[in-house]
């Protein structure tokens, strides 16, 4: 499989400790991820691939 044909986890979040931090736990287990650090990154430079999912996190208004 080519590195293109990976799948790819984006994690997208504002917190960068928590999103190296889930990225560091799916690398470990063989999975290749890109970290942003928000909704606007994401979509400017989000890596566009095959297969893959996105990891998104939200916080919601008190």
């Amino acid at each position: 499989m080519t590195k293109s044909e990976e799948p790819l986890i984006r994690i997208v979040d504002d917190d960068e400790a928590l999103c190296e931090a889930i990225s560091f736990v799916l690398e470990g287990e063989g999975y290749e991820t890109a970290v942003y650090q928000s909704a606007e990154s994401y979509l400017e430079r989000m890596i566009h691939r095959g297969m893959g999912c996105s990891f998104l996190t939200s916080k919601w208004a008190a």
